[in-house]
């Protein structure tokens, strides 16, 4: 008999486990949607949501989030690194149970361009003539090739299923030698893909005040992003309850805009964001 309450016991245990995994996986994606009015049950449409990264923040808990709902909502995306690895999102998603192998080799929704190792081909000399980056070391450079290229994998989708286009990281771009007015005209060229074929396109970049030429890319995509996630470290210095600030503002037509102004942490799988001033022993 006790032999049994024991194995029944522990059965039990787990299921509980399990339910608890779920539920934090998903109200992460449940609530930060809630702030910003977006559906959990379907996928948005030509969206440009930019993330900004003022001095040491980091915004990538906000990428896989999006990353992870156009997965598991079986939409198409297109990520072009130019900040991690593969196995970098792949682990980053795992956390949140989601599979990006399965949507790359099952379901054919998922596409990784390794940027980064595209443009050091052409500092090698290794680069071949389909490389959108072959010229990247020219004083005329220009994007045009690359947004080619952007709209052939976009166009590999036989399927109107919402398609999300991820540039991570742009400040590459800068840090690379691109003069900064050349990547102005790139955020605008993917704002007019962005309307001119409903896609959605999100972008994450770095800013520090003391970078004139960080900036003026900055005001430019904040200026086109249709949802704007300004994310801070907290202006009190570390905390062991917070991770850092946030400001959300979403717009969602010329008379509508929403705006949230909130403190985060984050956990292992999940995000808790708090309102300003509601949390203590912030050291």
């Amino acid at each position: 008999m006790l032999h049994f309450f024991a194995i029944d016991s522990v059965v039990y245990f787990l299921i509980i486990q399990i339910i608890t995994v779920t539920v934090t996986v998903r109200a992460m994606y449940s609530s930060l949607n809630h702030y910003i009015d977006l559906d959990n049950n379907s996928l948005p449409t030509q969206e440009f949501i930019y993330i900004q990264e003022n001095d040491d923040a980091n915004g990538s808990f906000i990428l896989y989030h999006f990353l992870s709902m156009f997965i598991k909502n079986h939409g198409n995306v297109r990520l072009i690194n130019l900040a991690e690895t593969l196995v970098h999102y792949t682990y980053a998603l795992q956390k949140l149970n989601t599979n990006i192998k399965e949507a790359t080799d099952v379901e054919k929704k998922f596409i990784f361009i390794d940027a980064l190792k595209l443009i050091n081909a052409t500092f090698d000399n290794t680069a071949v003539e389909e490389n959108p980056f072959v010229n990247i070391d020219k004083k005329d450079f220009n994007f045009k090739d690359f947004l080619e290229y952007i709209l052939k994998i976009v166009n590999t989708s036989n399927d109107n299923t919402p398609t999300l286009i991820i540039v991570d990281d742009f400040s590459t771009f800068l840090n690379i030698g691109i003069h900064h007015q050349t990547i102005v005209d790139l955020t605008h060229y993917l704002k007019l893909l962005s309307c001119k074929f409903h896609l959605n396109v999100l972008v994450r970049c770095n800013n520090k005040q003391e970078d004139d030429e960080l900036c003026v890319i900055n005001n430019a995509l904040q200026s086109y992003s249709t949802i704007h996630f300004n994310i801070s470290p907290l202006k009190t210095g570390y905390s062991r309850e917070l991770s850092g600030q946030i400001e959300m503002t979403r717009y969602k037509d010329v008379t509508k805009c929403i705006e949230q102004h909130l403190q985060y942490k984050l956990l292992d799988k999940d995000v808790k964001f708090i309102a300003p001033g509601t949390s203590s022993a912030v050291l």
